[in-house]
């Protein structure tokens, strides 16, 4: 019994590893491209804000876009991220594959809940560099 507890607490306390993290992200912009609506509420949390330019979106007005992002590339790059229990803080490049020549600078809030990694906060913002 003592193990059982040791081990859901420690489960519940556990660092979001990077890879999960990226991996979190990574499933946000396919759902996008594939207009995967599943996807989309299994990786953002019922009150996921997205910060964009001079938009805010929530969960509801990106699955209303999604047809507009439907066959959509993006390619991340130099990610980071930084953990603590049950949050972690990443950032990255988001590179456009197609279209191309877009790219943004973005960082994300992600939490563990019930045991799934998922994205709260994000903001986004583009880079007029070329790539």
């Amino acid at each position: 019994m003592i193990v059982f507890l040791f081990t859901a607490c420690s489960d519940l306390e556990s660092d979001i590893d990077s890879e999960d993290a990226k991996k979190t992200i990574q499933n946000f912009f396919t759902a996008l491209s594939t207009a995967d609506t599943l996807l989309l509420n299994q990786v953002t949390t019922g009150d996921f804000t997205l910060y964009e330019h001079e938009e805010i979106w929530n969960r509801d007005s990106l699955l209303s876009l999604m047809s507009a992002t439907e066959g959509r590339i993006w390619e991340i790059q130099d990610f980071e991220s930084i953990s603590r229990e049950n949050i972690a803080h990443v950032y990255y490049y988001n590179i456009s594959r197609n279209p191309e020549g877009r790219s943004w600078l973005e960082s994300a809030l992600l939490i563990r809940n019930d045991g799934r990694t998922q994205i709260q906060f994000m903001h986004s913002t583009k880079l007029y560099l070329s790539n």
